[in-house]
C-alpha cells in the first residue's frame, strides 16, 4: 500500500520536532507550571505519592532534559532522511520528467546509506557543497530543489531571489553540518532507544598530570553517562548536555523540515490551499551560529594531590603502570 504525494505531503505532520521541543523546553524552565498545570490535576495525592520522586523538580528537569535529547536527535536524522529522498527526487525528475512517490521513498531509505551521509555531512560542511551545484540539464541547483520547491518569484525579482536564496543555502550549509556533528557517532542516541541505558552518574572528573604532579578537576555536574557498543567491547562514555542548545538546534533543524516539507504541501494541493503568498525563511551564518551557541561551560580547577586522596579515598601512586595514560576519572 501507499499513496500519492498530494495526501503524503498534507498529511505529514512537519512541526512534529518544534511543538515537542517547544513543550519541553517551556516545562525545563517552568518545571512549576507542570506540577500545577498537568500533574496535580490528573493525579490525586495518593497517586502522585505512589510515584514517589514525581514531585521533585530535580528528577523531572532531568527526564525533561533527556526527552529534549532525544527529539533532537530524532530530528536530525529525520531531517537527513528527507533531504536524501529530495536529492534523489531532484535526479529522478530530471531523468524522467517525474516526480517519485516520496511515501515509498522514504519508507525504502537504506538506514546504512543515511548513517553514512549524516557521518561525512557531519566531518566537513564541503561535503554539502553538491547542494549549490545545478541538477544536470536543469537551471536550478539541489539546494533550491530541496528547500525552495516550486517557488517562482516574480520575474522582475527572481535575480534578487536567486541571490537570496543562494547567499542562505551557504549559510545552511554550515548549519546541516553542524547538526551532523551532533550525530556522528549515535551511541547516546542509541542508548536512548534501547533501555534508556544513560546516566548523570559523574559528578568530577580527575586529571593528573604525572609530569608536573598537577591534579585538576573538571565539573561533570552537566553530563550523561552511556555505554557505547562496539565490535568486541562496550565503552563508557560521558557527554555534557546544555538544554538551550539542544532546544535552539532542535528548532534550527525543525525549520529545516517545515521549508522541504511545507513547500511541497502547498505545491502539491493548490486546489485545495488558497495562499497567496508563501512565507519563506533565509539563514545567515550568524543566525546559524546563534543556534549552535553552547551554554554549558566546563569549568577546570586545580587541586593539589593531597586534597585529591582527602576527597576520594583513592591513594595515587606516580609509578603505577595504571597512569600510564596520564588521567583518571572518579564518580
Amino acid at each position: 500500500m501507499t499513496m500519492d504525494n498530494a495526501t503524503f505531503f498534507a498529511g505529514y505532520n512537519h512541526l512534529y520536532h518544534f511543538h515537542k521541543a517547544t513543550l519541553l523546553f517551556h516545562y525545563y524552565e517552568h518545571p512549576d507550571k507542570y506540577f500545577s498545570d498537568v500533574l496535580n490535576p490528573l493525579y490525586s495525592p495518593l497517586e502522585r505519592e505512589s510515584f514517589f520522586f514525581a514531585k521533585d523538580e530535580v528528577y523531572f528537569k532531568k527526564a525533561v532534559a533527556l526527552d529534549l535529547r532525544s527529539t533532537y536527535f530524532h530530528c536530525i536524522e529525520t531531517l537527513f532522511n528527507l533531504i536524501g529522498v529530495f536529492k534523489r527526487e531532484a535526479e529522478c525528475y530530471r531523468a524522467t520528467g517525474k516526480m517519485p512517490n516520496a511515501f515509498q521513498a522514504l519508507t525504502e531509505y537504506p538506514d546504512k546509506q543515511l548513517d553514512e551521509e549524516i557521518a561525512r555531512y557531519g566531518s566537513n560542511s564541503s561535503e554539502l557543497d553538491w547542494m549549490l551545484e545545478v541538477v544536470e540539464g536543469s537551471d536550478w541547483t539541489y539546494g533550491r530543489h530541496i528547500f525552495f520547491f516550486g517557488l517562482t518569484p516574480p520575474d522582475d525579482d527572481l535575480e534578487g531571489y536567486l541571490r537570496q536564496a543562494e547567499t542562505s543555502l551557504q549559510a545552511m550549509k554550515l548549519g546541516l553540518s553542524l547538526l551532523a556533528a551532533d550525530l556522528v557517532d549515535k551511541g547516546e542516541y542509541n542508548s536512548y532507544k534501547h533501555g534508556l541505558r544513560v546516566l548523570d552518574a559523574m559528578r568530577t572528573f580527575f586529571i593528573l598530570n604525572k609530569e608536573t604532579k598537577e591534579m585538576y578537576t573538571v565539573d561533570a555536574t552537566n553530563t550523561l553517562t552511556f555505554p557505547k557498543k562496539r565490535r568486541k567491547s562496550v565503552e563508557i562514555a560521558t557527554t555534557y548536555v546544555d538544554v538551550v542548545r539542544d532546544y535552539r538546534m532542535c528548532v534550527l533543524g525543525a525549520r529545516f523540515i517545515q521549508m522541504m516539507i511545507n513547500q511541497r504541501r502547498i505545491a502539491y494541493n493548490k486546489k485545495s490551499i488558497d495562499v497567496e503568498q508563501v512565507p519563506i525563511s533565509m539563514f545567515t551564518e550568524k543566525s546559524i551560529r546563534w543556534h549552535a551557541e553552547r551554554h554549558v561551560s566546563n569549568p577546570i580547577t586545580t587541586i593539589e594531590l593531597e586534597d585529591f586522596e582527602r576527597m576520594t579515598g583513592i591513594k595515587v601512586s606516580l609509578d603505577r603502570d595504571s597512569l600510564d595514560d596520564e588521567s583518571k576519572s572518579s564518580h
